[in-house]
């Protein structure tokens, strides 16, 4: 019977392990929580990322106005997908709205850095920090 129990649990693990796809990147290596740690031209002011296992994503930011203070804080969310070691796709989209801001980020050293024309000229790069 003992023998019959771990060819069992023998099985089960083999089975179980034989599933993964070794060609998909890992998921979990993204997972985690994100502060905006630098930006570069007229990018937000503060900011966050979560990305959370199942791939959801929330991306949180607050821009400098005019007169100093903090703009409402702009929230998206959507999803997010690894594909390799170091590059991410996001999709995010503002509640209610149809329109999905689609950009591939980068992560490295618990960096996340993403990239995108400003709305005027020039190149706005966020980059969040891992805590």
């Amino acid at each position: 019977m003992k023998l019959l129990s771990q060819s069992i649990v023998l099985a089960s693990v083999f089975a179980a392990t034989s599933c993964q796809n070794s060609v998909q990147p890992d998921q979990s290596i993204a997972v985690g929580s994100y502060t905006l740690d630098s930006v570069s031209g007229d990018g937000p002011a503060t900011g966050s990322f979560v990305l959370i296992p199942g791939g959801y994503a929330e991306r949180r930011v607050r821009y400098r106005q005019g007169d100093g203070s903090l703009s409402a804080e702009y929230v998206t969310i959507g999803t997010f997908h690894v594909t390799d070691a170091q590059s991410l796709d996001i999709a995010l989209h503002e509640n209610g709205s149809p329109y999905v801001w689609k950009q591939t980020a980068t992560l490295a050293d618990g960096i996340l850095s993403l990239g995108y024309p400003g709305p005027a000229d020039g190149w706005i790069v966020e980059m969040y920090k891992r805590h």
